[in-house]
């Protein structure tokens, strides 16, 4: 049942019959009650919460049938109707019909005014609303003068278009080219690109097509001039930073790039190339912080702490003399999970280039043999493993022979009087005695003499200082490890020498019978290669030992230049000539003709003179040495000369010339 209007003489909502209207309750603000009941001419009036006066007693403009707020984006006003109407802020009831008209009031009441703060409003939206009329319009202006409809449309918009650096725009009747051009004194087109009718996009670089360049992934359609634009730079930006890493090749140190090197080189090699060994060993660094060219170089690749040393990976072919580092890890302390995961990732991205890891050579050290030891399930030490990248492969461990001979050396230096037990090669029962002091015997006895036995030996070998020590037969092998006096190998040295003794026998047999391999070189299941690039390190670096973390990436990036740039002499009359060790001058070699002509007794006889008399003189234990050196001479010579009968001669082949 509605409510009734409690103004006098109003019969609001008393009859059924009659129309319903709204009502609203008394205010709660006790100076507006006032006003309302001084309005209504009720002096006494009580008022509870059933008083009501109907919407007849307010003017329109108090009464608030929808909701509205500005649109800060559009600056229009949005309105929404409500479900209720409300009374306006402050409004009074006006009007008293059926009473004396002086009872109704017509002055303006304080909701006719529009209030500061509403008109700020108004005002701020109405300039709004203008601005972004004025901004749409502009934009579609620029969209008009930047969008390309048709080919006609490109080609006139094309003359007011402001092309990159270094670009030009050369117009055809079907088609629109950019050309980059480089060294402005010697113009070489480095990149051109063109548009078609149909506004299909094409790239050449170097007149090859690309449809990416690096990360940047082209168009296939132009639009809008600003996508030429953004084109162009993105080009230039991708070619000027090839340029600037150009020859100064960029180590692998992100994840994302790891083998990126080997792997843009391999489509280089030949087949040998391809089955390598895994080389691991680690160099000792400076530890410093190296600021340069706007980079900071010295961390760990996994810690905020400085590089201690740096794990050095390379591989290097069982067939070729092809070798190259791969990785380098600077570390400040290295576990043997970290390294395993490490190791295990580049035989698997060596593997997915196209190499196929035969074996990981590495020291004895315990971290390396517990990396080692995660390719098995559980972890343990073992000569050969399933590969990571193929099971049905083996993957061999070898100890380096290079570390457990001079362990050995170590050994047998420590020892007291520096006496070595070992069992007899002939008789295993038979225990023997090698002495350094033998050595240093036949050092003395030799040290005036041309001619020695042991010719390398010296003082600084035989008596090495602690800092020196440090530059770095299976069933013979076990009895010698049951040996108990004291005075031979340690545990580690023997196990070492016991495995890669092993390793080595069953990858020969492997390569050999199963692979069906015309030779095995033993000689290349060890570390030399990769202690020889640390040489090249400390030497490139200013002959220092201890060389940082960027002398090691610098050196490298160097001797990876080295490896791919042809040695070039540099004539005045013949420009640059390209130099091959391998190429030999055939007009400088005598003909066959000049060979059956050539008397080599008569040449040597005139060249080298030795009578009875000079051979008397030689002791008995002097020549060995002498006929190890001629053959060693005569082996070198032979493999250089091309006369047929000189290498006869040499070599000794019938009993005249023996004689």
């Amino acid at each position: 049942m509605p409510y009734k209007c409690c103004v006098p003489a109003c019969r609001s909502n008393y009859d059924k019959e009659s129309e319903k209207v709204s009502v609203f309750s008394f205010p709660k603000d006790p100076n507006l009650q006032s006003k309302w009941i001084k309005a209504i001419c009720r002096q006494d009036f009580i008022i509870t919460k059933n008083s009501k006066v109907c919407k007849l007693h307010f003017r329109d403009v108090d009464i608030e049938t929808t909701v509205s707020m500005w649109d800060e984006k559009t600056g229009k006003k949005v309105t929404a109707p409500l479900s209720y109407p409300r009374l306006a802020a402050g409004a009074i009831p006006v009007f008293v019909p059926g009473c004396p008209s002086y009872l109704s009031s017509t002055s303006t009441s304080a909701t006719s005014r529009e209030s500061p703060e509403a008109r700020r409003n108004r005002l701020e939206n109405d300039f709004l609303r203008k601005t972004i009329s004025e901004s749409v319009e502009s934009h579609a202006q620029y969209k008009n003068k930047v969008s390309v409809e048709t080919f006609e449309d490109l080609k006139f918009k094309i003359d007011n278009f402001k092309v990159p650096d270094k670009w030009i725009i050369m117009k055809h009747e079907k088609r629109v080219n950019f050309l980059l051009i480089c060294n402005p004194e010697n113009p070489k087109l480095q990149c051109s690109v063109g548009i078609n009718e149909d506004l299909s996009v094409f790239v050449f670089v170097e007149n090859v097509k690309l449809t990416s360049i690096g990360n940047l992934k082209l168009p296939e359609y132009i639009n809008d001039m600003n996508v030429i634009d953004k084109l162009l730079s993105d080009i230039n930006q991708e070619i000027s930073e090839r340029e600037d890493s150009g020859m100064c090749i960029q180590l692998e140190q992100n994840p994302k790039d790891l083998l990126r090197y080997v792997s843009s080189k391999f489509s280089l090699l030949s087949a040998e190339d391809k089955l390598v060994i895994l080389l691991m060993d680690e160099i000792h660094l400076k530890e410093n912080l190296d600021y340069k060219s706007g980079n900071i170089v010295g961390n760990a690749f996994n810690d905020e702490k400085l590089a201690k040393s740096a794990h050095v990976f390379m591989i290097s072919s069982l067939m070729s003399p092809y070798k190259e580092v791969v990785h380098i890890l600077p570390v400040n302390k290295m576990t043997g999970e970290v390294l395993h995961t490490f190791l295990k990732n580049i035989v698997i991205g060596l593997h997915n280039i196209g190499f196929e890891v035969l074996g990981v050579v590495s020291d004895n050290h315990s971290i390396s043999r517990k990396a080692i030891s995660y390719f098995s399930n559980p972890p343990e030490v073992k000569i050969v493993y399933p590969n990571p990248a193929d099971e049905n492969k083996p993957l061999y461990f070898v100890i380096d022979t290079v570390h457990i001979l001079k362990n050995i050396r170590n050994n047998w230096l420590n020892n007291r009087n520096q006496d070595f037990k070992y069992p007899n090669f002939s008789n295993m029962e038979i225990s023997e005695t090698a002495s350094f002091e033998a050595l240093k015997e036949m050092h003395a006895s030799e040290s005036t003499s041309l001619l020695k036995y042991g010719f390398n030996l010296s003082l600084k070998t035989l008596c090495p200082s602690n800092l020196e020590r440090q530059n770095t037969f299976l069933s013979w092998l076990s009895k010698w490890e049951l040996l108990e006096d004291g005075i031979t190998l340690t545990k580690e040295t023997h196990f070492a020498l016991k495995h890669t003794t092993e390793a080595l026998i069953h990858m020969s047999n492997f390569l050999l019978e199963k692979e069906n391999f015309n030779y095995f070189l033993c000689g290349k299941i060890q570390t030399d290669n990769l202690e020889e690039r640390f040489g090249k390190y400390r030497l490139l670096a200013g002959s220092q030992y201890h060389v940082s973390v960027r002398q090691i990436f610098e050196s490298e990036a160097k001797l990876r230049i080295q490896a791919v740039m042809p040695l070039a002499l540099t004539s005045h009359n013949f420009g640059e000539i390209i130099f091959d060790v391998n190429c030999v001058d055939g007009a400088s070699l005598p003909s066959q003709e000049e060979n059956a002509e050539c008397n080599i007794a008569d040449i040597l006889a005139n060249n080298c003179m030795v009578d009875e008399d000079d051979l008397d003189e030689i002791s008995d234990t002097m020549w060995p040495l002498l006929t190890y050196i001629g053959g060693y001479c005569s082996h070198q010579i032979t493999k250089k000369l091309k006369c047929n009968y000189c290498v006869e001669f040499l070599k000794g082949s019938n009993s005249e010339n023996c004689s």
